[in-house]
This record gives C-alpha cells, sequence and structure tokens, in this order.
C-alpha cells in the first residue's frame, strides 16, 4: 500500500511539473489572465453576496417554518416532538435574523478594512 501511494504522488509529481512546464506560444509569451470579479471591488462582491445570502433565506425559511410545524401537528402529544419543531421555526427565524441583518455585517466589515464609502 505505501509502494502504491508513493508512485501515485511521484507520478503526479510528475504531471504537475509537465503541467506547469506548458507555456503560451514560446519565447516568454504575456500569460493573459482575465479578472473573475469583472473590475469589482471588495464592495460590491460582499453586497452581491449578501444580496443572494438574502434571496436564498427567505425560502428556506419558509420551508423550515413548515416543516417546524408540520412536526408540531404530528407529534401526537409527544412532547419531545414538539419540542423539536419549535427549535426548528426558532433556529429558522433565528438564522433569517442573521442573515437579514447581513447587510449591516458588511458594513461594519468594510469600515474595519479601510473601504467604507
Amino acid at each position: 500500500m505505501g509502494q502504491r501511494l508513493t508512485r501515485y504522488f511521484l507520478l503526479l509529481g510528475f504531471t504537475a511539473q509537465r503541467a506547469l512546464a506548458q507555456g503560451g506560444t514560446g519565447g516568454g509569451g504575456q500569460i493573459n489572465i482575465t479578472d473573475p470579479l469583472g473590475g469589482k471591488g471588495f464592495s460590491d462582491v460582499a453586497v452581491a453576496v449578501g444580496n443572494f445570502l438574502k434571496a436564498l433565506a427567505v425560502p428556506v425559511v419558509v420551508v423550515m417554518v413548515v416543516w417546524g410545524g408540520f412536526q408540531i401537528m404530528t407529534a401526537g402529544g409527544d412532547t419531545s416532538k414538539v419540542k423539536r419543531g419549535r427549535e426548528t421555526i426558532t433556529y429558522a427565524v433565528i438564522g433569517l435574523a442573521v442573515v437579514v441583518s447581513a447587510q449591516l455585517i458588511i458594513d461594519v466589515v468594510k469600515e474595519v478594512l479601510g473601504g467604507g464609502s
């Protein structure tokens, strides 16, 4: 097993070197790297992530509240199941509060990092 693993890592190392050795058109050509953020700064990316989380959180919270209600309704008098359903609803609401306050968190982080406007 040890020899097999060693051979695997040696093969991986040689493969990586060959891949890194592949150049452009030869002669030290220029490498062009595109900007994955499209020229946007940290604040723009942070706001976009916050907006995405808000848009994603609302339907998830609705599903979790419905699930918690279903757990309570089908508990059949079992107090542990009722407690689990209430906890599901409570955690869903707490999660929504955290996501909704994401803009405040983003503003604080931007201010700490000096990117506040």
